[in-house]
């Protein structure tokens, strides 16, 4: 009944972070296995269709209940997974992971972590706080405040008089246990101001060279049963697992400028690291039977053990070039003439018979007898790898039961979801067959003495390229020599490569190489360079592999991408141009240029006719149509259908390949073959012409939902179409079915935090406003600048502050500021200020206008955009071919093809613009809780939108509207029956003067009279249950006319809520019945 009860409320809770966590415990309760906990899941199996129909994203908090049951092993394996969602921010604020289990009954317990903060954002802010970066940032910001505008956003701030809110004060914590080791580590403000001097003392210590010794040894698992027999005989069976970790050696560090000066960190130019240890990992599972004869003193026992080592005798030099974004490893192996045995694992089944009274080892006991295993029901290897690519040879050896599971069991196991006797299968515990397997270095056969590991990473932004035109693919021989030389050549030869003819480019350049220096130097590397812009169409990548061992191989993935961008605000026009994306690629790889195979593709991705129909019949789209006819062409539903009309169900692909070796042929024909297995019977194969050495593929997704699709694929002299796969989840259809505006990383995180419009927006159109939380409500402005967005962050009070600054003040000081305003230009126009400053502007504040002139109107295209741009007063120059820039490329403003202009801010937001209506998405969760403005609060909970600068909730649109304008000067205040503020104690306590007053809390109450509800400003006694004798008083109560507001504090104080009036002014005395005592 609690369980029923808890899944009803969920329609009437407001609270959306206690009904997602509500909802995730129920339902992952109801799929539970374990007989364990069988009543909990009968509870939740009959509460789960009373659940609210709502999907939450990863935001929320979250509840999680999973087991594992394998009947055949007797064992169950628990883990339970909470997360508490942040207002502030997109990760938990608190979050608790813990595993057991139960094997053959006896209970196992694997890990337990939690951690909490009170505030993500406090803690990177108390974090940043102690940074010179900060300190550097403060003086900019100082020196340019002076000449901040009338629109900065801390003169807006002062104009509009916002109440100050503070944030609780920093607290974290964090525990963990595993294998029976256990950690805590707490900090709060205090810990953090302190970090710099202590990391001063680690620095001055380390530059010294340190030793250091850690061991640590630790019966995890400890049981032993005695049972009696009827010979007499004591019968005992044992079963421990001792764990053992050790590590040594010695270590100096030393960073060059020094990370702290003791009051602040800086980031060093250069650091390096020289430690020389040996780390040594443990652990044995044994257990066994025995008895004992008194008239020998003789024991004779059973036994098996199970034993897992690791050891890695190394010593390292560490170089890391912060500035350059490199970083080198040379490793060497200590005592290079030994061998090493670096892994081993084995099991043991064995009987013994010894003296009582003997302490050695059973293991090392005459009379102790390895039951080995037989001969054909094992398989044995020895084997060494590695000389001839590295120079190190290292040794396998060993012996393991044969398994008789193939290939093709494994797969009929996944297709059927038969994971538990897959699992049964891996994990076995049940035999006792014995086992050894190892691995060891042998350095006598090993020329490497030394091994070398090279990282680089280097990015950098170019408004014009130096070449104006891409260039055609790399031969093999090109490749091999824009990848020889030092690795910074070598990285600007393919940074300018990728760079051409791409306008606006953003391009990194990624690198790992391993040197292994011997009587021959061999060399492995890999990379990836790429170059994409918000604004050309073009982008590449060029991802390589290049190795001498015994042999040289070179490998490389070259791919040259066409995906011209979208219009953002119209969806008509979103139908009448069918989105599309080219791809070229060619990949190569072989010893030389004669012998590499290569493969050479064409991808087309496009939205096809049936598509288009499709979505022209949706309800939603009638829904469009009609708010198109009013004018507003970005509302939630004309979102939704203009994300929709741009997804591409059509994806046709065209390869060509040569010299490829028969043993990957053979490989990939086989999984070929295997796929036509799989999906058999929805598999149709019919005899074409032979196609040699070329392979066409055609996906064709279901055109109304995107969740099912139609592969066809023609080889050789015959074409398989496979019919209808299932996408499945929301997650392979994120990850599958492509989108020209939101790549797959936006599509993953829109599913995961549960958005419908892949991320957060706030849309201002003609005549209604739709929220970051997707309220929408009517719109009407004046010609007086509003605000629409303004980030102003919560603040914890400080040691040192006297008393918390107010919001003019701390915007003054603030290093980051963002502010969006907008009015009425005309009847059908309205005009938009961004204003912001930032590190990258040096503390500067910036105003950029967006305009509609009149005579653009008709003028809408991506060489003449529907509106004009100032910056600064400046009017600037821009097309969809080419943006104009601030500050090497943060701030980027570009046409799109229709004649809309975005303005993009890295890391924050960017804005879509037409004249009529202007689109905000957010990118980051820097506005997450931190934004005030016609776009809404943008916390967790939505009826917090319309807050007004008193930092109180008012019910009409038209007030909140006007409240945000900047020049007006009479708003609603805090104290009046118009804005109801929202209090939230950080505790509350509840005391009783006799246990038997238990059933008796304090609580608020109210009354209805004359068309009002009166609350009462103190909480008054009321029973838990019915009273039992009552008594009518006059009370001091706060009384409102039934608003929304009223009327969502009466439903929460039905619900069980207790909300705070205190701080409200008295209105009237009020008689309520009082409770005087509880049944």
């Amino acid at each position: 009944e609690r369980l029923q009860s808890m899944a009803e409320n969920t329609h009437i809770e407001y609270q959306e972070q206690l009904n997602a966590a509500v909802k995730s415990a129920i339902e992952s309760a109801s799929r539970l296995e374990s007989r364990s906990r069988h009543n909990l899941r009968d509870a939740a199996q009959t509460a789960v269709p009373l659940l609210n129909d709502k999907l939450y994203g990863a935001d929320k908090s979250h509840i999680n209940f999973r087991d594992y049951v394998i009947p055949e092993m007797d064992s169950e394996f628990h883990h339970d997974f909470v997360e508490i969602g942040s207002p502030d921010s997109y990760w938990p604020k608190a979050m608790k992971a813990y595993a057991r289990g139960h094997v053959n009954e006896i209970p196992q317990q694997y890990y337990d972590f939690k951690a909490m903060t009170s505030s993500i954002k406090e803690l990177f802010d108390v974090l940043y706080e102690k940074t010179s970066g900060s300190k550097q940032a403060k003086k900019l910001r100082s020196q340019e405040r002076d000449g901040d505008s009338k629109w900065s956003s801390a003169n807006i701030a002062q104009q509009m008089n916002y109440f100050k809110e503070e944030r609780e004060q920093l607290e974290n914590y964090i525990y963990a246990e595993i294998a029976g080791l256990q950690s805590m580590w707490s900090y709060d403000n205090r810990s953090i101001d302190n970090l710099p001097q202590a990391i001063r003392e680690y620095e001055d210590t380390y530059s010294k060279g340190k030793e250091f010794s850690y061991t640590k040894l630790r019966q995890i698992k400890d049981l032993a049963l005695s049972v009696p027999t009827e010979m007499g005989l004591p019968f005992l069976y044992t079963s421990d697992k001792p764990v053992l970790v050790r590590w040594a050696g010695k270590i100096e560090a030393r960073a060059t400028p020094q990370i702290s000066d003791g009051q602040k960190l800086s980031r060093p130019d250069k650091i390096k690291v020289k430690i020389s240890s040996a780390f040594t990992f443990s652990v044995k599972d044994q257990s066994h039977l025995s008895f004992v004869t008194p008239c020998d003193h003789q024991i004779y026992i059973a036994g098996f053990d199970r034993n897992v080592q690791a050891h890695l005798p190394l010593s390292a030099d560490v170089d890391i070039d912060v500035k350059e974004g490199e970083a080198t490893v040379e490793c060497e192996v200590q005592n290079p003439d030994k061998d090493a045995r670096l892994l081993h694992y084995s099991t043991w089944p064995y009987t013994s018979k010894g003296d009582l009274m003997s302490t050695s080892p059973v293991s090392l006991r005459p009379n102790t007898q390895i039951i080995p295993p037989k001969e054909s029901q094992s398989r044995y290897f020895d084997t060494q790898f590695g000389k001839s690519q590295t120079g190190m040879t290292f040794r396998a050896w060993g012996h393991h039961p044969v398994q008789s599971v193939n290939l093709g069991d494994l797969l009929h196991m996944y297709k059927a979801g038969d994971m538990k006797t897959l699992l049964k299968w891996v994990w076995d515990r049940s035999s006792l067959t014995q086992t050894e397997m190892s691995v060891a270095y042998v350095p006598n056969q090993s020329s490497t003495k030394k091994v070398t590991l090279r990282f680089s990473h280097k990015k950098q932004y170019k408004e014009q390229p130096e070449k104006k035109e891409q260039e055609d693919f790399l031969s093999y021989s090109q490749l091999n020599q824009k990848c020889q030389g030092e690795p910074k050549k070598r990285q600007e030869n393919l940074l300018k490569y990728v760079e051409a003819g791409i306008n606006n480019g953003q391009s990194h350049a990624y690198e790992v190489w391993m040197e292994f220096d011997g009587d021959k130097k061999r060399q492995h590397g890999c990379g990836v360079t790429f170059c994409k812009s918000n604004v050309d169409s073009k982008s590449r990548t060029m991802i390589y592999y290049t190795g001498n061992g015994d042999s040289e191989k070179q490998c490389s993935l070259d791919v040259k991408a066409n995906i011209p961008n979208t219009n953002g605000l119209d969806l008509t026009d979103s139908l009448k141009n069918a989105p599309e994306a080219k791809y070229e690629m060619r990949m190569q790889c072989g010893p030389n240029e004669n012998d590499a195979a290569q493969v050479s593709g064409k991808v087309n991705f496009k939205r096809s006719q049936q598509r288009k129909d499709r979505v022209t019949q949706k309800p939603l789209y009638n829904v469009c149509k009609r708010q198109m006819k009013e004018g507003n062409f970005q509302l939630p539903a004309c979102q939704n259908m203009t994300i929709e009309a741009n997804y591409m169900d059509v994806i046709q692909c065209k390869w060509q390949y040569n010299n490829i070796d028969r043993k990957y042929s053979d490989i990939v024909k086989s999984v070929y073959e295997g796929f036509k297995v799989y999906y058999y019977p929805e598999t149709k194969i019919e005899s074409i012409d032979d196609q040699k050495n070329n392979i066409q593929v055609e996906v064709r997704y279901e055109p109304e939902e995107l969740r099912r699709v139609n592969v066809s694929i023609a080889s050789g002299d015959e074409r398989t179409t496979i019919y209808n796969v299932s996408l499945g989840s929301d997650y392979a259809k994120a990850l599958l079915v492509p989108h020209p505006v939101f790549h797959v990383k936006s599509r993953l995180v829109g599913v995961l935090q549960g958005w419908q419009l892949h991320r957060p927006t706030c849309v201002i159109d003609q005549s209604a406003i739709q929220t970051f939380s997707n309220n929408t409500y009517p719109l009407s402005l004046g010609n007086d600048w509003t605000v629409a967005v303004q980030y102003i962050p919560q603040e914890a009070r400080r040691r040192d502050q006297p008393k918390q600054p107010s919001v003019f003040e701390q915007l003054k000081d603030q290093q980051e500021n963002y502010a969006i305003l907008v009015r009425q230009a005309s009847e059908d126009t309205k005009e938009v200020m961004i204003t912001f400053n930032h590190e990258e502007s040096e503390g500067k504040t910036v105003e950029i206008n967006l305009k509609c002139e009149q005579s653009r109107q008709r003028k809408r295209s991506g060489s003449d955009p529907a509106a004009t741009v100032y910056i600064d007063g400046k009017q600037i120059q821009f097309t969809d071919k080419q943006s104009y820039d601030l500050y090497n490329g943060f701030v980027q403003i570009y046409a799109l093809r229709n004649g809309e202009v975005k303005v993009e801010i890295q890391g924050a937001f960017y804005t879509i613009y037409d004249g009529k209506r202007i689109k905000v998405t957010s990118t980051g969760g820097k506005l997450r809780d931190s934004n005030r403005g016609l776009c809404g609060k943008f916390s967790n909970d939505k009826y917090e939108d319309f807050t007004v600068p008193a930092d109180c909730v008012v019910s009409d649109p038209r007030k909140f509207t006007d409240s945000y304008q900047v020049e007006k000067s009479k708003r609603p205040q805090r104290d009046s029956q118009e804005c109801v503020a929202k209090v939230m104690p950080l505790y509350a306590r509840v005391g009783f003067r006799k246990s038997g007053e238990a059933r008796m809390n304090l609580r608020t109450r109210y009354a209805e009279q004359n068309g009002e509800i009166c609350f009462s400003l103190q909480p008054l006694p009321t029973c838990k249950g019915s009273p039992r004798r009552t008594e009518s008083e006059p009370v001091e109560a706060h009384c409102i006319q039934k608003t929304k507001s009223a009327l969502y504090f009466k439903a929460q104080i039905d619900q069980g809520a207790n909300p705070d009036f205190s701080q409200k002014s008295l209105t009237r005395h009020v008689d309520m019945k009082v409770h005087k005592q509880c049944n």
